[in-house]
C-alpha cells in the first residue's frame, strides 16, 4: 500500500507538470492555483475511496462526483444549496458558464484572458484528465498508457498557441512521466519481490541503467532538436491550416486560421440572412438596395505572423429589453436604412454580425455590450448570436472623395485621434522591404502625393489591379518561412487570400502614418428579391472575408477593398474609392512607376519617410537606402554561425582525444602510467572499430585479439608483449613495485594497429574517434543513473513507514 501511495504522488506530480504546458495559452497565471487544487483533490479523493474499500469499478464515478461538487462550488455556488450541492439550478448556472467558455474559444486567440468560462474549461478539463490518469495508472495498472493521457494536455497549446509548448514545460512533463514509470516499477517489485540473486546492493540491473540513459538522451534530443534542425521552429501551429467547417463559426479567434479554413473547405454552409429594403425610385444613394459588409471582429495587434485580438475595456453601451444603442461610431455622410438579420442555430459566435455604423439594434436575445473603440458588440454571460432575428438601423458611409482628399495626416494618441497601436509597425521586422514596397505602390517619397487618402487609393489599386504589380488571389498561399514575417512572404510570392491582402494594406498604411486595423466578417453575396419590397441575401461560409479599415479625421473608419478575388465570389469596392476617384488612382499609379533620378532623390526619399515614420526611415538607412535590406545578409550570417557551431562540435572530440593521448603517453614509469598506456592502446583499437575489451576477457586474451589485428607477435619479446607484461605486473604486483616506461611500446602498438587498418577506418579513428563519444556516453549515463538513484531513494524515504523510522 505504501508503494501505491508513491505511485499516486507520482501521477499527481506528472499531471501538474504537464499542466504547465498551458502557460502560453493564458495571458495570466490566475488559472494555476485552481487547476492544481482540482488535480490534487480528484486524485486524493480516488485514493481515499480505494482505502475505504469501494470497488475499483466505482472509484472513477466517485471521483467524478467529487469533481462535480467542486466545480459547482467553484463557479455556481450562488445558485447551489449550501454553496456546493449540484441542484438543477446550480447545474444550469454551471452550464451557462461552460457555454460562455465555449463561445470564448470561438472568439479569442491565444494567449487568452482568464475569463470565468476559460477558467472553468481549464479546471474542469484538467479534473477530467486527473480522473482518467488515475484510472489508467492505479486502477488498471497501466502507467505507460498514462503518457497518452498526458499527451492530450500537451495537444492543447500545440493546437491553439503559435508559441507551441515551452521547452521547459515539455521537459518537466517528460521527466515526471519517467518518474511515474519508475514509481510503478518499484510498486511492482514491492508487490512481487525481486528476482533471485545477490544482495540488493549488488543487483544493479543493466536494463534499468540502459533505460535511464535512453530516457535522458531522448529528453535531451527532444529539447535540442527543434533548435538545431532547420525547419523545426518549435511552433506547433502555423496560419493557414485547419479542417473544413460545417457550422460557420469564426473559430479560434485567429482570422488567419479561420478564414483559410472556411475558404479552403469550399463547403457552402448558411450562417445568416440579411434583408435590405429596395430603394425607392430616384434614391440618391446608389447602393441603398445592396447588402452591407457584415462585421464581426476587429484586430489591431500584429505579431509578424498572426493577428491578436484587441484588449477589451468596459462596455460603453449595454442592451436593455432586447434593444442596444451602439455609440462611438463616426459617420460624416450617408443615408439611414433598416435591415433585418436572421442567424442560423449553428452560428454560435459570441460576436453579433452588424453592418458598419449601426444606430439601433432591436430584437436581441439575452444581454449584449458594445465597445466604442473597437466597434464590436459582444454577448454577455454566454450569450451567442445563434438562432436570432434582429433589426438594425444603420447609416452606410458615403463620403465625398474630394472632401476626403483634403483630410490631413492623423496624429495618433492625441485627443480625438485613434490610439497609437493603430500605427504600430513592430510586427514588420526589418523595414527595408517595406520601403521598397511603398516606393513601388505609391511612388518615392520625394515625388508621391502625401495626402493620406490619395496614398490609400494608390495602395488599394496596387493590390487590386493585376496589371500594376501582378498580385494573384490564392486560397492556398505558402506560409512564411523561418524568420520571415507574413508581409515579407506575401510581397515575395505576390499571392494570397483576403487576409493577406487586408494585412498588407493595413501594415503598409501604418508605415505611411495612416491609422489602420483589420476587420473580419462576411461579404454581401447575391440577393433574391422577395414580395415584401425587400431583397434578401443569404450569407454562407464561402463569403467569409477580411478587409482593411483606415481612419480619416472627421470621417472615422472607412472600408477599403484591396482583394482581387477570383473564386466566383464578388467583392464590393466602396463608391468613394472607385469611379469618382479614377483620376487620383491614375496619378497614384504614375507616381508609383517613377524612378528616382539620382542619389539626391534617394536621400530626399529617406528624409521624407522619416517625417512620416521615423522607424521606417531608420530601417531604410540601416539597410543602405530604400533599395537595400539588411535581411539579405541575415541568412548567410546565420548559416555561417551554424556552420561554425557544427565545426566546433566536430573538432572538440578530436582535440580532446589528442590531448588525452598525449597525457596518457607522458604519464611515466609508474603503475598509473602503465595503465594509461594500456588504455590508450585499447581506445585506439576502439577508434578503429575493433571493439572494446569485454568484461569476460583477461588482459592476455585481449592482447591476443590485438595481436591478430596488428600482426605483432605476442609470444616473442616485442612492444605488445612488453606492454602486456607490464600491465599484468601493474595490476597484480605488490604496491610500490618498480614499473618500466612503456609509452614507446604503446606508440608502437598503436602505430601497428593503424597501419594494418583500412584507410576509411584510419580516417574515422583520427577525425571521428569513437572512444571519446563512448567516454561521454558513459559519463552521462553515470550522472543520469546517479541522479535517478537519488530521486528513487528520496521517493522511498517518503513512504509512511520510512518517515516513522526517520522520526523515531
Amino acid at each position: 500500500m505504501r508503494d501505491r501511495l508513491v505511485l499516486v504522488v507520482a501521477e499527481t506530480v506528472a499531471l501538474l507538470c504537464a499542466a504547465t504546458s498551458l502557460w502560453p495559452v493564458y495571458d495570466s497565471r490566475a488559472w494555476m492555483v485552481p487547476v492544481a487544487f482540482t488535480v490534487v483533490l480528484v486524485i486524493a479523493a480516488a485514493e481515499l475511496l480505494r482505502r475505504a474499500g469501494l470497488p475499483r469499478v466505482l472509484v472513477p464515478l466517485g471521483s467524478l462526483a467529487v469533481l462535480l461538487v467542486w466545480l459547482v462550488a467553484y463557479r455556481a455556488r450562488d445558485a447551489a444549496p449550501f454553496g456546493l450541492l449540484p441542484s438543477a439550478g446550480a447545474l444550469r448556472a454551471l452550464g451557462d458558464v461552460l457555454q460562455s467558455g465555449v463561445s470564448d474559444v470561438d472568439n479569442y486567440a491565444a494567449p487568452v484572458p482568464v475569463t470565468p468560462g476559460f477558467a472553468l474549461l481549464a479546471v474542469g478539463g484538467l479534473g477530467l484528465v486527473a480522473v482518467a490518469i488515475d484510472v489508467v495508472t492505479v486502477t488498471l495498472r497501466r502507467p505507460a498508457a498514462a503518457g497518452l493521457v498526458l499527451l492530450a494536455v500537451y495537444a492543447v497549446p500545440g493546437a491553439v498557441s503559435s508559441a507551441g509548448v515551452p521547452w521547459w514545460a515539455f521537459l518537466l512533463g517528460a521527466a515526471s512521466y519517467l518518474g511515474l514509470l519508475l514509481a510503478e516499477s518499484r510498486d511492482r517489485v514491492g508487490r512481487w519481490g525481486r528476482l533471485l540473486g545477490g544482495p540488493r546492493t549488488q543487483s544493479a540491473n543493466p536494463l534499468s541503467v540502459v533505460g535511464r540513459r535512453v530516457g535522458g538522451t531522448a529528453l535531451a534530443l527532444a529539447v535540442v532538436a527543434p533548435v538545431a534542425v532547420p525547419g523545426l521552429d518549435g511552433h506547433a501551429l502555423r496560419f493557414g491550416g485547419g479542417g473544413p467547417s460545417a457550422n460557420g463559426r469564426i473559430g479560434t479567434g485567429d482570422p488567419l486560421v479561420n478564414l483559410s479554413r472556411d475558404l479552403g473547405s469550399r463547403q457552402k454552409v448558411k450562417v445568416f440572412t440579411v434583408s435590405v429594403p429596395r430603394p425607392p425610385t430616384g434614391a440618391t444613394f446608389v447602393d441603398q438596395g445592396a447588402s452591407p459588409y457584415m462585421r464581426t471582429e476587429v484586430f489591431s495587434s500584429f505579431t509578424g505572423t498572426t493577428w491578436k485580438h484587441d484588449p477589451r475595456g468596459e462596455a460603453d453601451s449595454t442592451s436593455r429589453d432586447g434593444t442596444l444603442f451602439p455609440s462611438g461610431w463616426v459617420v460624416a455622410a450617408g443615408e439611414e436604412r433598416k435591415i433585418q438579420v436572421s442567424t442560423t442555430k449553428a452560428y454560435r459566435s459570441r460576436y453579433l454580425p452588424l453592418p458598419y455604423a449601426p444606430k439601433v439594434v432591436s430584437g436581441l436575445d439575452g444581454t449584449w455590450a458594445g465597445n466604442d473603440e473597437l466597434h464590436e458588440v459582444v454577448g454577455q454571460g454566454g450569450q451567442t448570436s445563434a438562432d436570432m432575428d434582429y433589426e438594425v438601423t444603420q447609416v452606410e458611409p458615403d463620403p465625398d472623395a474630394d472632401d476626403l482628399l483634403k483630410v490631413q495626416a492623423a496624429e495618433p494618441g492625441k485627443a480625438g485621434q485613434p490610439s497609437r497601436r493603430y500605427v504600430d509597425t513592430a510586427g514588420l521586422g526589418d523595414l527595408g522591404y517595406v520601403q521598397e514596397a511603398l516606393d513601388e505602390a505609391v511612388g518615392p517619397a520625394a515625388s508621391r502625393d502625401e495626402r493620406p487618402y490619395a496614398e490609400a487609393l494608390a495602395l488599394q489599386d496596387w493590390f487590386h489591379n493585376p496589371s500594376r504589380a501582378g498580385f494573384a488571389y490564392d486560397e492556398h498561399a505558402p506560409t512564411p518561412g523561418n524568420q520571415e514575417t507574413l508581409l515579407q512572404s506575401f510581397l515575395r510570392n505576390r499571392s494570397g487570400f483576403c487576409v493577406h491582402y487586408a494585412t498588407a494594406m493595413v501594415l503598409l498604411s501604418r508605415a505611411l502614418g495612416i491609422p489602420a486595423r483589420l476587420a473580419i466578417g462576411y461579404l454581401p453575396g447575391d440577393g433574391v428579391t422577395g414580395s415584401d419590397n425587400k431583397t434578401t441575401y443569404e450569407i454562407t461560409t464561402l463569403l467569409a472575408h477580411a478587409w482593411p479599415e483606415l481612419w480619416f479625421e472627421g470621417y472615422g473608419w472607412l472600408r477599403f477593398e484591396p482583394t482581387p478575388r477570383n473564386d466566383g465570389v464578388s467583392t464590393d469596392t466602396p463608391g468613394y474609392a472607385t469611379a469618382a476617384n479614377a483620376k487620383e488612382l491614375e496619378d497614384a499609379a504614375k507616381a508609383s512607376s517613377a524612378e528616382p533620378s539620382s542619389s539626391a532623390t534617394s536621400a530626399s526619399s529617406t528624409a521624407s519617410a522619416k517625417d512620416r515614420d521615423p522607424g521606417l526611415a531608420s530601417a531604410a538607412a540601416a539597410s543602405g537606402g530604400p533599395g537595400g535590406s539588411s535581411s539579405d545578409y541575415s541568412t548567410p550570417v546565420r548559416a555561417g554561425v551554424v556552420l561554425l557551431a557544427v565545426l566546433a562540435l566536430w573538432l572538440l572530440p578530436v582535440l580532446a582525444r589528442r590531448r588525452l593521448r598525449g597525457r596518457r603517453l607522458g604519464a611515466g614509469a609508474t603503475a598509473a602510467g602503465v595503465g594509461a598506456a594500456w588504455d590508450e592502446v585499447a581506445d585506439t583499437a576502439l577508434d578503429l572499430g575493433l571493439g572494446r575489451r569485454s568484461g569476460a576477457q583477461t588482459p592476455r586474451q585481449y592482447a591476443a585479439q590485438l595481436a591478430r589485428a596488428s600482426g605483432l607477435p605476442l609470444t616473442e619479446v616485442g612492444p605488445l608483449a612488453r606492454l602486456l607484461t607490464a600491465y599484468e605486473r601493474a595490476r597484480f604486483a605488490a604496491r610500490g613495485a618498480a614499473m618500466p616506461d612503456v609509452s614507446a611500446d604503446a606508440r608502437a602498438v598503436s602505430r601497428a594497429l593503424l597501419d594494418s587498418a583500412q584507410a576509411t577506418d584510419r580516417f574515422r579513428a583520427r577525425w571521428v574517434p569513437r572512444s571519446t563519444w563512448s567516454s561521454v556516453r558513459a559519463a552521462v549515463g553515470r550522472t543520469w543513473s546517479s541522479a535517478a538513484g537519488t530521486v528513487s531513494d528520496s521517493a522511498a524515504r517518503l513512504r509512511p513507514r520510512q518517515l516513522f523510522r526517520l522520526r523515531g
